[in-house]
């Protein structure tokens, strides 16, 4: 079975990411966090084996197959620099530091240890947008073109954390869904520091794609388009998905659709091949279960260090200019 240590234990933390382990074959067999309640809460909550104050020494007492770290951006960095210096494989919650610079340190860091490291876009094994991707992916659906994100949420500022904690994940998702970026363009518009934002793509395949972002609503909105030459798909908050297919005659095409059945239970012990569970349909157990397929395995994991630190390239590039075009090195 597999051994991970757990480094926080913080609201977040525990109401999704331990909670999703119930899904990962897996044992959580040592915590750490600086408060005391926090540990005794989580150690009867989830059984855990030993706990610690200080996760460096729970990085020396353990012998752990495995490290996962939530909690602020600048504890993802300083832990996981840790983790890499052991070879131990990790996964840290995005957003991976709380700077560019930091999410360098980490790709450098990964690179000289060789150790997995995992950055948590849980969006990526949402089930409807892994749907969509194994769509996207067949003959039948043919090159993508074009891709268009919408996510947009109440207000969140300052403009860096907006950046870093609640749009990175619409343009993780830009990337995942049209792969490497070539040019990013972008407006940025201001209300009582609030901020909105218009960015056009060109990807390296020659697509295009749109992300439009932003603070100024109520609550969650969540939408993504991508376009084939055969075939289209697009997913609404992340429940309502549908496919519609036709190719290039010039008639109406037809539409597959599915929404989660939520009439009767659901949850990782009845049996059913995806339980209609949030943390599935959000993706936080498709992440961990994928990280710990990638510590029994060997692999490294998808999304890696290297796709936050593309991810926290654009978030700098929005921060500092309300508007421009720039030229990406996206590989």
């Amino acid at each position: 079975m597999i051994r991970l240590g757990m480094i926080g234990c913080g609201s977040h933390s525990t109401n999704v990411i331990f909670r999703s382990l119930q899904y990962a074959e897996c044992e959580i067999a040592a915590a750490a966090d600086l408060n005391a309640d926090l540990l005794k809460r989580n150690s009867r909550l989830f059984n855990i084996g030993k706990t610690y104050d200080d996760y460096r020494r729970m990085l020396d007492g353990e012998t752990l197959d495995g490290v996962c770290i939530v909690g602020p951006p600048a504890l993802h960095h300083a832990a996981a620099l840790e983790t890499m210096a052991r070879k131990i494989p990790t996964f840290i919650e995005k957003p991976p530091g709380q700077t560019l610079e930091q999410a360098r340190e980490l790709v450098e860091a990964q690179r000289a240890s060789g150790a997995p490291l995992m950055v948590g876009f849980m969006k990526r094994f949402a089930s409807n947008y892994v749907r969509a991707k194994a769509l996207m992916d067949s003959d039948e659906f043919g090159p993508v073109s074009h891709v268009h994100v919408r996510y947009t949420y109440w207000p969140f500022s300052p403009l860096h954390e907006h950046l870093i904690y609640m749009s990175v994940h619409p343009l993780d998702l830009a990337r995942f869904l049209g792969g490497p970026i070539k040019r990013m363009s972008f407006e940025r518009h201001e209300r009582d520091g609030e901020y909105v934002f218009a960015i056009s793509l060109r990807y390296a395949s020659g697509a295009v794609g749109m992300v439009n972002m932003g603070s100024q609503t109520p609550g969650v909105q969540e939408r993504i388009e991508v376009c084939g030459t055969n075939s289209a798909v697009y997913v609404e908050n992340l429940t309502h998905i549908e496919h519609l297919k036709g190719g290039r005659r010039k008639t109406f095409g037809q539409m597959d659709t599915w929404r989660p059945d939520l009439a009767i239970p659901s949850g990782p012990l009845f049996g059913v091949d995806e339980p209609l569970d949030t943390l599935v349909l959000q993706g936080y157990a498709g992440e961990m279960v994928h990280f710990v397929e990638c510590i029994k395995t060997g692999q490294q994991p998808s999304p890696n260090i290297v796709d936050g630190l593309r991810s926290m390239e654009l978030v700098d590039l929005l921060e500092l200019h309300e508007s421009g075009t720039f030229e990406l090195q996206d590989a």
